[in-house]
């Protein structure tokens, strides 16, 4: 079967430009100027994202934000895209796809880490005084949402007694120019992690990455008890703007 013999064709992004590129070479981008981040993208993201040719959608000149402060959505809702990023052969169908896709992973090996002392993403740094979380564009995607989230992040943490490491993605919410707080639901493996060092009396080392492609925030802290959290981020924005 084509799950079992076809190889894997990984092709590396070098950034998210790259990839957005290729999507538009694909005919998967679309372009969306003079959308509200109040409900509108986030109404736009939610019936759009329901289609089985979902593009990516990429807005810009956003409602009270200036042009080339953009955001994008729907990533991955299409299966075309999703082979490119995971290497699967094109060829392939949905449901071969999805098998072949769950051998690769049982033959993973992961990389060691690469040390560097600089990177493109580092090309821009805001600190302290210069950070403004407000001219990045913070949509409202839901009704009953109590203001304007981000999304697409990662938060490491890892278990103190067992040493199990998990990343996990959770929303994060702007408070105001340099306030951000991340609610995490019940049965959370970062809750439980969070749970175990408040009942030892210890802290918890976490590291929290917000990846928004042209900004990204960094922040890692050791952090005691449980609550929301008020912190002051770098902003690493990438040196030019998405063509």
């Amino acid at each position: 079967m084509a799950s079992t013999i076809a190889e894997r064709r990984p092709r590396a992004f070098h950034d998210l430009r790259e990839y957005l590129s290729v999507v538009k070479e694909m005919g998967h981008l679309k372009l969306i100027e003079g959308a509200d981040a109040e409900l509108e993208i986030g109404a736009l993201t939610g019936m759009i994202g329901t289609r089985r040719d979902c593009p990516v959608l990429l807005f810009d000149a956003i409602k009270t934000y200036p042009r080339g402060m953009r955001l994008m959505t729907n990533l991955l809702n299409n299966s075309e895209r999703q082979k490119v990023i995971h290497g699967c052969p094109a060829e392939i169908g949905d449901g071969e796809a999805a098998r072949w896709w769950n051998g690769q992973v049982k033959k993973f090996q992961p990389l060691p880490p690469v040390m560097v002392n600089d990177g493109p993403v580092k090309q821009n740094v805001k600190e302290g005084k210069d950070v403004n979380l407000k001219i990045f564009p913070w949509a409202r995607w839901h009704e009953k949402d109590g203001g304007g989230y981000m999304c697409a992040t990662s938060t490491v943490t890892r278990d103190p007694g067992s040493g199990y490491v998990n990343v996990g993605s959770y929303r994060f919410k702007l408070i105001d120019e340099t306030d951000l707080r991340r609610p995490h639901g019940v049965g959370t493996s970062r809750r439980h992690h969070q749970q175990t060092v408040l009942e030892a009396g210890q802290i918890l080392s976490r590291g929290d990455f917000v990846r928004t492609g042209a900004v990204d925030f960094h922040r890692r802290r050791r952090q005691r008890g449980v609550g929301t959290l008020r912190v002051r981020l770098r902003r690493l924005a990438a040196p030019r703007p998405w063509k």
